[in-house]
């Protein structure tokens, strides 16, 4: 084995190039493209776990996206579609984040927040359960078409609608996520009046609430139109949606 000092002087110097530009490093990460300084030769549940970090990973601007994402309504899709890109997570990966705490605290909950806007039946609740995931993101696509459909005069492209649709969600998410919690830990799966307390009820209504107004708000900052006119959409995206979950639970009925 050759171990000279030219041969060890060679590897340090390979170890102190960026692969993605070529530049020096001089730290863990590139100045200039800012990729990570990883080894190529790694163990598989090694590699499996970097590719795992560096979507999942929650980060300063994870944090900030969220902060924005919660009480500023569409302040993310418009920086993004802006081109300002940089100090905020992407779309997606907020969304399948979200998304992952979404499954994960329904799942420990056993909470049937989601269905309980459709008053779907008890003996249904396991059948969709079942099929939960697979409508939610297909909820999306349909979404941004519906998007795309209304706005059809605008020019704009499926895609930016689809931005806007994985932002919606991600909203939507957080606050059926804070709705479980808040069901779980009062022991009242799906508030009722005249059945539950009324504090319960109103703190259930206003969480519901609020997703759809949030909506309005966020539509009306990204495409810009009168507010009669947003409104409309609004209640046409919405009631849209409520007809595609409706027929998802019969479907997922049929199959159950």
């Amino acid at each position: 084995m050759d171990t000279s000092p030219e041969k060890k002087s060679l590897e340090n110097d390979a170890e102190d190039i960026c692969l993605n530009c070529g530049a020096i490093l001089h730290g863990k990460y590139c100045h200039i493209c800012g990729q990570r300084k990883e080894s190529l030769v790694l163990p598989v549940h090694h590699a499996i776990g970097i590719m795992l970090r560096e979507f999942f990973s929650i980060d300063q601007r994870f944090f900030l996206s969220i902060r924005k994402l919660l009480f500023s309504p569409g302040f993310l899709s418009r920086e993004y579609l802006s081109g300002r890109r940089v100090r905020y997570s992407s779309p997606l990966r907020m969304f399948l984040i979200i998304s992952a705490a979404y499954f994960a605290v329904l799942h420990i909950t056993g909470s049937t927040t989601f269905f309980s806007a459709l008053q779907v039946e008890p003996n249904l609740v396991e059948g969709l359960r079942t099929w939960l995931p697979r409508v939610v993101f297909l909820s999306i696509p349909v979404f941004a078409a519906l998007l795309r459909l209304l706005h059809i005069r605008h020019g704009r492209f499926y895609l930016e609608y689809l931005v806007f649709s994985l932002h919606y969600f991600s909203f939507l998410f957080t606050i059926i996520i804070l709705q479980a919690i808040f069901r779980s830990a009062t022991g009242v799966d799906i508030p009722r009046i005249g059945e539950s307390p009324y504090w319960i009820v109103s703190i259930d209504s206003l969480l519901q609430l609020t997703s759809i107004v949030y909506l309005i708000v966020a539509l009306k900052k990204v495409f810009p139109q009168k507010l009669s006119t947003t409104l409309l959409k609004a209640l046409l995206i919405i009631l849209s949606e409520l007809l595609f979950l409706v027929l998802c639970g019969v479907g997922a009925d049929a199959i159950w």
